[in-house]
């Protein structure tokens, strides 16, 4: 009876792991959390349409509508060619002036990846020639050994007449901003398993995944 007694005490008073390894954006929508080197950060993509005020993200579909809004500096998101298939596999894209937005687009008490953060992370993982094997899902020829679980999204452009990247060409990662027009970004791609993003930034209109870290 005393041993039953000690176990119920210790269920609550230990940490429930399951609870401290996911949280949730405004939407409700769950998210899984990994360590790699000192951060806490999501496996999966963002899937958010909400900031955390509650005001809409607007959804924009066309190439023209979405050029538009990086012209007039506004927030959007879109599914990869508009495909909402892609809504629970690899999630939402977003331009730069939706991660860049005061609102804040990551739930509560998470942030978007600083570059020195991404730094950090992919140098735990050996560097920007090879941290790619240890970033990408099993599904997309990595090993997954860090937990990330990158998978092929493709990003959308607004350069020329190239409006999405294919699914299977590459995935790009937002970072903050780096200069008025531009932010900071990771990218993985299926040729090799080098990480791109060490010395170069995109134009924040472009469109792409959000990937969130816990603040200290």
């Amino acid at each position: 009876m005393h041993k039953l007694f000690l176990s119920f005490i210790l269920l609550f008073l230990l940490p429930n792991k399951s609870q401290n390894n996911i949280t949730a954006d405004i939407d409700g929508n769950k998210y899984n959390l990994v360590k790699i080197d000192k951060y806490l950060i999501s496996s999966e993509n963002l899937n958010v349409s909400r900031f955390n005020n509650g005001d809409l993200i607007p959804e924009v579909k066309t190439m023209q509508e979405w050029r538009k809004y990086g012209k007039l500096k506004k927030p959007a998101w879109c599914y990869h060619e508009n495909n909402q298939k892609n809504k629970k596999k690899i999630g939402k894209i977003y331009n730069g002036f939706a991660v860049n937005d005061p609102r804040g687009i990551c739930p509560k008490g998470f942030h978007i990846p600083t570059h020195k953060e991404w730094k950090a992370i992919i140098t735990s993982l050996g560097g920007y020639d090879n941290a790619g094997l240890h970033l990408k899902s099993k599904k997309w020829d990595g090993d997954n050994s860090s937990g990330f679980n990158a998978l092929s999204g493709g990003y959308r452009s607004t350069v020329n007449e190239t409006d999405f990247y294919p699914l299977d060409y590459c995935t790009l990662f937002w970072s903050l901003q780096a200069t008025k027009n531009s932010n900071d970004f990771i990218g993985l791609t299926t040729e090799d398993n080098s990480v791109m993003g060490e010395v170069s930034a995109h134009t924040t209109a472009n469109g792409m995944y959000v990937r969130f870290i816990k603040n200290d």
